[in-house]
């Protein structure tokens, strides 16, 4: 029987961020890259370490000054 599972399987996905691979460093470079981009100011290892969780569009939408419009964070989403 787990012949016939594995030959419908066609993809494996491994999460290994914050387990085998720590991509923090490289997620707060991006994010400072961009802020730098629209003249936000950058963001600290530990407060992107904060804002990390649910996805990338959530961590700007932490990280970006209160009142920054959608539009901005499009922005900023599409450059990263």
């Amino acid at each position: 029987m787990s012949g016939k599972i594995m030959k419908n399987i066609q993809y494996i996905i491994f999460d290994m961020d914050g387990t085998l691979l720590d991509s923090l460093t490289d997620l707060q470079n991006t994010l400072n890259y961009c802020f730098r981009k629209v003249g936000f100011p950058e963001r600290n290892y530990q407060e992107v370490r904060s804002f990390v969780g649910n996805g990338l569009r959530k961590l700007i939408e932490r990280a970006v000054p209160d009142r920054t419009s959608d539009e901005k964070i499009d922005e900023i989403l599409a450059a990263f």
